[in-house]
């Protein structure tokens, strides 16, 4: 995957998904995962909830492309 993208959404998973993916922060120390919600989201776990049946509500998404000619050289 190229670049990096950022997803702010409503999210909701059918009720027969028993391990639904997407984390919602309580606080520093709890982590819930619900079947509905809003989430900062990226690419990687939009396409694993979207495999899973979630539905999405996008409100804003970003995408940063990866800088050109920026690979590290030996010497």
């Amino acid at each position: 995957m190229d670049g990096f993208i950022s997803i702010n959404c409503d999210f909701s998973f059918p009720e027969t998904v028993k391990y639904p993916s997407i984390p919602c922060y309580v606080d520093n120390t709890t982590t819930v995962y619900p079947i509905s919600g809003n989430a900062f989201l990226t690419g990687p776990e939009f396409l694993l909830a979207r495999k899973q049946g979630a539905e999405f509500t996008i409100k804003n998404a970003f995408y940063i492309a990866p800088k050109t000619n920026c690979r590290l050289q030996n010497r």
